[in-house]
């Protein structure tokens, strides 16, 4: 795989508890995040612009 260098623009940490995550890139492509379900990897989902108002 290669190596992607993110800004952070904030963080979540709740110990051992459960949690799941979007993060929105420039350009609007939203990710998904849940360590349950995807593990340690992200999942595409929409670009912002396309969502109804």
């Amino acid at each position: 795989g290669s190596v992607v260098t993110m800004k952070l623009r904030g963080i979540i940490y709740a110990g051992q508890a459960h949690f799941t995550c979007r993060y929105i890139e420039r350009d609007g492509t939203m990710w998904f995040h849940d360590g349950i379900t995807t593990g340690r990897n992200c999942l595409e989902e929409v670009k912002l612009q396309s969502l109804p108002d």
